[in-house]
């Protein structure tokens, strides 16, 4: 089973599951925490790097898309890849 990290995942996964349903089909994944993603860091360091992340990157929070990109940056900037695309 595959895993999608939210920074949201009880509200995401609830969505999620109630769209899967309506369309009759079974999920193959699960929805975690984005701090699975982070073995080792402490939740007050993700949001540091996910706050320098939305300075960097800038769009609206709440955003699939740059929220994506805030939590990817804050990924690379915990685990020493800034220069990976």
């Amino acid at each position: 089973m595959g895993v999608a990290f939210s920074d949201a995942s009880a509200f995401d996964a609830f969505w999620c599951e109630t769209l899967l349903e309506a369309a009759g089909l079974v999920p193959e994944f699960r929805i975690a925490p984005a701090i699975e993603a982070f073995p080792g860091t402490r939740l007050a360091e993700l949001e540091g790097y996910r706050e320098a992340a939305y300075r960097r990157i800038g769009g609206r929070r709440h955003r699939a898309g740059t929220d994506v990109r805030a939590l990817v940056e804050a990924h690379r900037a915990a685990f020493g890849c800034m220069d990976a695309e």
